[in-house]
């Protein structure tokens, strides 16, 4: 399956960013100064060092050499969603993932793409390699509510059982005013109940900690 980006799909660097914003953890100006290459100073772990970008936790850049149980000490002096998004970037390009991995990959996926663009970009871009897995993988994770807006969002671009690729980019590139008014209710109802995603897969994370394998050794 090709894993290219769309017309609007960012870096992950970006999309980090991003979501720091939406978060509130970090302003719309430092945003800007990242974007645009302004140099900041960072730590040795990668955290910022300006306190405008900074709260009681931490955020975490990468997971470095941590094994996972080392990452998920990290819980109470570093954010949730950033160790996440560490544990997610990864994970990100390995061959022959576990299905606790998977999932990792999944929810991700579906945070970053519609929180940045909607169900429709999560269905454009290379994202799409998720969604006949979706459903079934927020239900796993003990978050019902949100499985239930993705199978809306699916069934609003007729997405079939045995669609590809091409297939949800084909459909989603420019939708009829219907589909794209129901995708757009479907992401409204995504961002009034989101909160909390986050907390929930690390949950998972650390009750599947053995399915997961950063690459560093274990003791």
């Amino acid at each position: 399956m090709p894993c290219y980006r769309g017309p609007n799909e960012k870096s992950f660097s970006q999309r980090v960013i991003e979501l720091a914003v939406r978060k509130g953890l970090m302003s719309a100006d430092d945003a800007e100064a990242l974007n645009t290459g302004t140099p900041f100073l960072e730590s040795y772990d990668g955290q910022s060092t300006d306190e405008s970008i900074m709260s009681e936790e931490q955020w975490l850049e990468e997971v470095g050499d941590r094994t996972i149980d080392q990452v998920i000490e990290l819980e109470g002096t570093h954010r949730i969603d950033s160790i996440v998004l560490a544990i997610e970037a990864a994970l990100m390009d390995r061959e022959n993932l576990t299905p606790t991995e998977r999932i990792v990959l999944t929810v991700e996926a579906m945070e970053r793409e519609v929180g940045n663009g909607g169900f429709n970009q999560f269905f454009f871009n290379s994202s799409n390699e998720y969604a006949h897995e979706l459903v079934a993988t927020l239900r796993e994770i003990g978050i019902p509510d949100i499985a239930d807006i993705a199978e809306r969002a699916l069934r609003a671009i007729g997405a079939q059982p045995d669609w590809t690729y091409d297939d949800f980019e084909e459909a989603s590139v420019d939708p009829d005013e219907p589909i794209m008014e129901e995708l757009n209710a479907c992401d409204s109802t995504y961002y009034n109940t989101e909160d909390g995603i986050a907390n929930t897969l690390f949950e998972y994370i650390k009750k599947n900690k053995n399915d997961i394998d950063l690459g560093a050794e274990r003791d």
